[in-house]
Protein backbone atom coordinates (compact mmCIF):
# COMPACT_ATOMS: atom_id res chain seq x y z
CA UNK A 1 0.00 0.00 0.00
CA UNK A 2 1.89 3.48 -1.33
CA UNK A 3 1.99 6.43 1.11
CA UNK A 4 0.40 9.11 1.04
CA UNK A 5 1.96 12.26 1.29
CA UNK A 6 0.31 15.50 2.70
CA UNK A 7 0.35 18.47 0.55
CA UNK A 8 2.20 21.35 2.12
CA UNK A 9 0.47 24.47 3.52
CA UNK A 10 1.42 27.85 4.67
CA UNK A 11 0.78 27.93 8.47
CA UNK A 12 1.68 24.16 9.32
CA UNK A 13 4.19 22.98 11.54
CA UNK A 14 6.39 21.00 10.38
CA UNK A 15 10.12 19.37 11.79
CA UNK A 16 13.17 20.43 9.99
CA UNK A 17 17.27 20.88 10.56
CA UNK A 18 18.05 24.37 11.57
CA UNK A 19 21.33 25.65 11.48
CA UNK A 20 21.04 28.07 14.02
CA UNK A 21 19.90 25.59 16.87
CA UNK A 22 22.33 22.71 15.12
CA UNK A 23 19.25 20.19 15.54
CA UNK A 24 16.11 19.54 14.40
CA UNK A 25 13.65 21.76 15.33
CA UNK A 26 9.45 22.69 14.77
CA UNK A 27 8.99 24.72 12.22
CA UNK A 28 6.17 26.93 10.48
CA UNK A 29 5.65 26.42 6.60
CA UNK A 30 6.30 30.24 5.62
CA UNK A 31 6.76 29.38 1.48
CA UNK A 32 5.70 27.34 -1.10
CA UNK A 33 7.28 27.07 -4.34
CA UNK A 34 6.13 24.29 -6.62
CA UNK A 35 4.40 22.25 -4.54
CA UNK A 36 7.58 22.05 -2.25
CA UNK A 37 8.19 23.40 0.91
CA UNK A 38 10.68 26.59 0.52
CA UNK A 39 11.12 28.49 3.38
CA UNK A 40 10.42 27.90 7.02
CA UNK A 41 9.93 30.02 10.34
CA UNK A 42 12.02 28.28 13.82
CA UNK A 43 10.02 27.68 16.48
CA UNK A 44 13.43 27.85 18.49
CA UNK A 45 15.35 30.54 17.64
CA UNK A 46 12.62 32.43 15.57
CA UNK A 47 14.32 32.41 12.37
CA UNK A 48 13.59 32.24 8.61
CA UNK A 49 15.36 30.11 6.61
CA UNK A 50 15.46 27.25 3.48
CA UNK A 51 13.65 24.28 4.52
CA UNK A 52 15.51 21.53 5.24
CA UNK A 53 14.40 17.63 5.73
CA UNK A 54 14.47 16.98 9.56
CA UNK A 55 18.18 15.12 8.81
CA UNK A 56 21.50 15.33 9.57
CA UNK A 57 22.68 19.00 8.39
CA UNK A 58 24.29 19.81 4.84
CA UNK A 59 27.58 20.34 4.15
CA UNK A 60 28.44 23.53 5.11
CA UNK A 61 30.69 24.06 1.86
CA UNK A 62 27.87 24.96 -0.09
CA UNK A 63 27.46 29.14 -1.02
CA UNK A 64 24.02 30.55 -1.49
CA UNK A 65 23.71 32.66 -3.70
CA UNK A 66 20.93 35.25 -4.33
CA UNK A 67 20.04 35.17 -0.70
CA UNK A 68 19.72 38.95 1.39
CA UNK A 69 20.83 36.98 4.77
CA UNK A 70 23.83 36.44 5.91
CA UNK A 71 25.69 39.95 4.75
CA UNK A 72 27.95 41.01 7.00
CA UNK A 73 28.38 44.75 6.03
CA UNK A 74 25.88 47.22 7.26
CA UNK A 75 27.52 50.03 4.86
CA UNK A 76 24.99 51.17 2.81
CA UNK A 77 26.92 51.92 -0.18
CA UNK A 78 28.97 48.59 -0.51
CA UNK A 79 25.60 46.81 0.14
CA UNK A 80 23.96 48.76 -2.81
CA UNK A 81 26.83 48.31 -5.21
CA UNK A 82 26.04 44.77 -5.11
CA UNK A 83 22.23 45.43 -6.31
CA UNK A 84 20.94 46.61 -9.90
CA UNK A 85 18.29 49.38 -10.03
CA UNK A 86 15.67 46.49 -11.33
CA UNK A 87 15.91 44.13 -7.83
CA UNK A 88 14.76 47.28 -6.11
CA UNK A 89 11.50 46.59 -5.36
CA UNK A 90 8.70 49.36 -3.78
CA UNK A 91 7.95 48.75 0.33
CA UNK A 92 4.57 47.55 1.46
CA UNK A 93 4.04 46.33 4.75
CA UNK A 94 1.68 43.10 3.06
CA UNK A 95 4.48 42.33 0.90
CA UNK A 96 7.04 39.06 1.62
CA UNK A 97 10.23 40.29 1.11
CA UNK A 98 11.89 37.27 1.82
CA UNK A 99 13.79 36.86 -1.22
CA UNK A 100 14.23 40.42 -2.34
CA UNK A 101 17.49 42.29 -1.58
CA UNK A 102 16.72 45.80 -1.74
CA UNK A 103 13.34 48.16 -1.28
CA UNK A 104 12.23 52.10 -2.09
CA UNK A 105 10.35 53.05 0.81
CA UNK A 106 8.64 56.27 0.93
CA UNK A 107 10.03 57.93 3.91
CA UNK A 108 13.58 56.54 3.99
CA UNK A 109 14.75 56.18 0.29
CA UNK A 110 16.29 53.12 -1.23
CA UNK A 111 17.58 50.53 1.48
CA UNK A 112 19.18 46.95 1.06
CA UNK A 113 18.19 44.14 3.06
CA UNK A 114 20.72 42.80 5.06
CA UNK A 115 18.78 40.50 7.30
CA UNK A 116 15.05 38.39 7.42
CA UNK A 117 14.60 39.02 11.31
CA UNK A 118 11.35 36.68 11.01
CA UNK A 119 8.28 36.23 8.90
CA UNK A 120 7.06 40.03 9.75
CA UNK A 121 10.23 41.62 10.44
CA UNK A 122 13.09 43.07 7.92
CA UNK A 123 16.29 44.65 9.17
CA UNK A 124 17.48 47.51 6.73
CA UNK A 125 20.14 49.63 5.94
CA UNK A 126 18.77 52.85 4.28
CA UNK A 127 21.57 55.92 3.68
CA UNK A 128 22.76 56.64 6.92
CA UNK A 129 20.74 54.58 8.93
CA UNK A 130 19.83 50.83 10.12
CA UNK A 131 15.61 50.39 10.38
CA UNK A 132 13.63 47.50 11.52
CA UNK A 133 10.65 47.21 9.08
CA UNK A 134 7.70 44.86 9.14
CA UNK A 135 6.63 42.59 6.44
CA UNK A 136 4.18 40.26 5.51
CA UNK A 137 1.63 41.81 7.46
CA UNK A 138 -1.54 39.85 7.40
Amino acid sequence: MATVVPKPEIGKEVEAYCNKCKSEMVHVVTKIKDNVINKVFCKGCNGTHSYKNAKAPTSKTTKKTGTTRGRRSKNWNTLMSEVSQDEVVDYDIRKDFTDVRAIQHKSFGVGCITKVMDVTKIEVVFEGELKILVHNWQ
